[in-house]
């Protein structure tokens, strides 16, 4: 069971003082009041879409000017911007302090709640609409202000209005407000869900092999990269024990870098819809019920639907025997820069990169000697999935080195 302390405490983590707690909920609860006005007859508005990766992000307008990218965060309580230059044009003022944080190990960062007069969906629009601020460029979740390539997050204050649509192999996200507006095939895997504390919860089971399944209410968290998070001390309080074999990785939120376990579990499963070997994270933790979530990455091969309203989960086009986990075999954490560029944020230990002379930081100008500016982040996903030898150009002194990867 998924409680309230452990979710404020999983993503926007507060100070134990009390006013940090009164303004946290006076945040969830701003928007409350706040009903979307609809200025089209369409049952869908599809949005101007650009997946960052695996993460759905969709351009917006706030108080009437265009461009802003965001992304869309089920995991998140409410809607906040980052001090990008274009958000900083907005002169946003405060009417109460914050503190938050996330996924990470470092300190929570001060933030404040604010409001814009309007936040619009593409033909649909929010009035006198509640925000948080978030410096977050001067946090540890970036190395430098360069990587804040989105001006901030939609969370579920936006979200519990609609049904949503997540429709990765066509690059697009759309809303509804109706339920049967969404022609969904015969196929389609209907779950039964529920909403707590503003988190999407369903039920899964995770097998771990050798006849070890771990049943768990687990979030559906669309602002994770990942395929799956789950709780190292549950498994070690359990005697649980993975079939397979486990390294060393790093994980980056509001409070900086996290290292944690990454492995394969043998078997995900919702319903009747089992993906397999599935790439996991094992993140450790004080509470046992902390840190069960599926992120973006899982969904990459179909269609995914949130109904807030009616709290449901649709699964379109998903095959049990297409479905595969990508793999980073090179061992490069990369982040695109607002230049174009990349930067190493991290470099897995005993992976291909680690016996060569990369470091966290180093801006990466070509791949393959192709620039940077022309390769996205999804490009690189795929690329580092798959096993070959590849040039790799960092912007110092335009030094090149050939890395290998394998199986």
């Amino acid at each position: 069971m998924i409680t309230l302390r452990i979710v404020v405490i999983s993503f926007l983590v507060l100070g134990t003082q009390s006013c940090s707690l009164i303004n946290y909920f006076r945040m969830v609860q701003a928007n409350n009041d706040i009903i979307p006005i609809w200025n089209t007859d369409r049952a869908i508005v599809a949005l101007d879409t650009d997946y960052l990766g695996n993460k759905p992000q969709i351009i917006v307008s706030i108080n009437g000017v265009a461009g802003y990218r965001m992304v869309i965060d089920s995991g998140a309580s409410f809607t906040f911007l980052i001090d990008t230059p274009k958000v900083r044009a907005l002169a946003l003022t405060s009417d109460f302090d914050l503190s938050l944080g996330g996924i990470g190990d470092e300190q929570r960062s001060p933030a404040f709640k604010t409001k814009v007069a309007s936040l619009s969906l593409g033909k649909v629009d929010l009035k006198d609409f509640s925000v948080a601020f978030m410096p977050v460029t001067t946090t540890s979740y970036y190395m430098v202000a360069e990587e804040a390539i989105v001006d901030g997050i939609i969370g579920y204050d936006v979200l519990r209005h609609f049904i949503w649509k997540f429709d990765r192999p066509n690059n697009q996200v759309s809303l509804s407000k109706s339920a049967e507006a969404y022609a969904v095939s015969g196929d389609a895997i209907v779950l039964d869900a529920k909403i707590s504390f503003t988190r999407f919860l369903v039920n899964a089971d995770m097998d771990f092999g050798n006849n070890q399944i771990v049943n768990k209410d687990i979030i559906i968290d669309t602002g994770s990269r990942n395929y799956l998070n789950v709780n190292g001390t549950y498994l070690t309080n359990n005697d649980i024990i993975n079939s397979q074999a486990s390294y060393q990785s790093a994980d980056f939120g509001l409070s900086g870098m996290s290292l944690k376990e990454r492995t394969t579990i043998d078997k995900l499963k919702f319903s009747n819809a089992v993906f397999k070997n599935v790439r996991t994270n094992i993140s450790k933790t004080d509470d046992e019920d902390d840190m069960w979530y599926v992120g973006s990455a899982l969904f990459r091969q179909f269609s995914l639907i949130l109904d807030y309203p009616n709290e449901r989960v649709l699964l379109d086009g998903f095959n049990n025997s297409l479905y595969h986990s990508r793999y980073n075999l090179l061992g490069l954490e990369l982040r695109k820069l607002s230049n174009g560029n990349f930067i190493i944020k991290y470099i897995m230990p005993k992976s291909a990169a680690a016996t060569k002379v990369f470091a966290v930081g180093q801006e990466i100008i070509s791949i393959n000697r192709q620039h940077s500016q022309q390769i996205t982040l999804e490009d690189w996903l795929q690329l580092t999935s798959e096993p070959g030898v590849y040039e790799i150009c960092i912007n110092e002194a335009l030094k090149c080195y050939t890395i290998e990867s394998d199986d």
